[in-house]
């Protein structure tokens, strides 16, 4: 099995690979002259009262795997199995896309995922969880998360009310997690559309933009996470109600589509992608 993959298309790259059987996204951003230059986010420093060596819980974000902040997958079996350790189990990938299935033999759970970025550099991920075990398995909460790089130092969203929508609100990344949640049933006035994150001097025309968009008109949240060790990330996900999903043998849930940009061009190559995205449906 290929344990490596390196998308590429529209300007942007995604490096991903297997580690100790969890599927890790190494690299999100600008076009990569050389797979060499992403080796810097493995060579992180290891700090006193941390664990001995580099944790690499790949993109399930699993306590497992010594991932210490908001996990992927939530949920449990009767109160069982909330805890997971999903392991790659097929791996394929083409020049603009992946698809992984990763298994947790104990949790009797497996999970389809797949990522692709379109000819505008816009990447599109996709999840569906299936219960192979044989009870029901209760789904608390499933969210997509994409690391976020170190000069990513603000983050910005919207909020606003009938005829005031979309007031920009900007604001240092600090340690913790900042949410943006929806919970009309239905995006509206007040709901933020996608969370970005930029460098210091990012504005319309010029800098870094890194965008995650939830293609869903329901109740969702949208987060931007940074933990002890300045780790960050970009997350968004469908809010569930308590016992909403409760999945039956042989069930599936499959999970909201999110949407992905990068500029480096400011906020206004980001929307020109987005944008090239949707004209050409």
């Amino acid at each position: 099995m290929n344990e490596r993959a390196h998308l590429s298309h529209g300007g942007v790259d995604l490096i991903a690979c297997i580690i100790d059987g969890a599927l890790v996204i190494d690299y999100w951003g600008a076009s990569l002259s050389s797979s060499d230059n992403f080796d810097a986010v493995r060579n992180r420093s290891i700090s006193n009262s941390a664990f001995d060596s580099l944790q690499f819980p790949g993109v399930m974000r699993e306590q497992s795997r010594g991932w210490l902040g908001a996990p992927t997958l939530s949920g449990h079996r009767h109160g069982n199995h909330s805890s997971t350790r999903f392991s790659v189990t097929s791996f394929s990938a083409t020049k603009s896309s992946l698809t992984a299935t990763l298994t947790d033999v104990q949790a009797e759970l497996e999970i389809t995922a797949k990522y692709e970025i379109d000819s505008f550099g816009v990447l599109a991920i996709n999840a569906t969880l299936r219960n192979s075990g044989s009870s029901d398995y209760v789904l608390d909460g499933f969210t997509h998360w994409l690391p976020l790089a170190d000069r990513a130092t603000h983050t910005l969203d919207f909020a606003g009310r009938w005829s005031n929508e979309r007031n920009p609100q900007r604001r240092e990344i600090a340690t913790g997690r900042w949410t943006r949640e929806s919970r009309e049933g239905r995006s509206g006035h007040n709901f933020t559309i996608i969370e970005c994150a930029l460098t210091e001097s990012t504005n319309f025309a010029h800098g870094e933009v890194w965008a995650l968009a939830l293609a869903w008109s329901g109740n969702s949240h949208h987060s931007v996470e940074r933990n002890w060790d300045r780790t960050q990330s970009l997350g968004a996900g469908e809010i569930l109600i308590p016992g909403e999903v409760i999945l039956k043998s042989g069930e599936t849930y499959v999970a909201p589509s999110a949407l992905a940009g990068y500029s480096n061009t400011g906020l206004d190559g980001l929307t020109h992608s987005f944008h090239q995205r949707l004209r050409a449906r």
